[in-house]
């Protein structure tokens, strides 16, 4: 399983649980800290900018994390989760850890009744997120384990590297 097979697995499944949480019709985003977005999924018909939406997110994220700084030292970025919302539309954006990097889930609402169950679904995608990458990334090291020929002997080795020119 290469990386970008790791990707399209771990999105398969997360576009999966995205339907499955009825979070398909707004716009469900996942950015590196840098902003750019590895993962972009909505069913509405609606032209986003997914590139302008990540770069955004990841510096109100670290806009809001510097805030935040006044506020506490003791808490984790982990612990934090990012809204701006009026009572049915907004933006909601939670950390992830995917492998050693951090990386922020957004979701873009509109015309939300629920914002709470919303959210909760959001932060539990958040967890399905990390534990992907965990299940996934682990069964892709056991298979690139450095091991290029298992149980071969001598003389395979030797038929190998024989020349066998005139």
């Amino acid at each position: 399983m290469t990386s970008t097979n790791l990707v399209d697995t771990i999105s398969y499944y997360l576009k999966a649980d995205i339907q499955e949480a009825g979070l398909d019709k707004h716009l469900t985003i996942v950015c590196r800290q840098d902003g750019m977005p590895v993962f972009a999924f909505t069913t509405s018909n609606e032209s986003m900018d997914h590139l302008a939406l990540g770069a955004l997110t990841a510096g109100m994220w670290q806009a809001a994390l510097a805030i935040s700084k006044y506020l506490s030292n003791n808490e984790s970025e982990m612990d934090y989760r990012l809204s701006f919302d009026s009572t049915s539309s907004g933006i909601y954006v939670v950390p992830v850890c995917v492998g050693e990097e951090k990386m922020y889930l957004g979701l873009f609402y509109k015309d939300v009744l629920n914002l709470g169950q919303l959210k909760m679904k959001l932060r539990q995608l958040a967890f399905k997120v990390t534990d992907y990458w965990n299940k996934y990334h682990k069964e892709n090291i056991k298979k690139e384990d450095g091991t290029l020929f298992t149980n071969i002997t001598d003389e395979e080795i030797d038929n190998i590297f024989a020349f066998s020119g005139n």
